[in-house]
């Protein structure tokens, strides 16, 4: 089996070669910072509410601390 066939059937020779593989490592890193960003906002968001919710037992606080 001659491996440059194979590369030839798959497509993503020119996408590993092109501009193109870089753009998309940019833009997925950039929504992996937003997400991670988001992800932080959504925790901090849920510890202020659980410490204005006092109804927890203390175990479960500082878990959550």
């Amino acid at each position: 089996m001659n491996p440059k066939s194979v590369f030839e059937d798959i497509e993503p020779v020119r996408f590993w070669s092109g501009g193109d593989f870089r753009r998309y490592f940019v833009r997925s890193r950039v929504l992996l910072a937003y997400s991670a960003r988001l992800c932080a906002a959504a925790v901090g968001i849920l510890e202020r509410w659980l410490r204005r919710t006092r109804r927890l037992r203390p175990p479960l606080q500082k878990l959550f601390r």
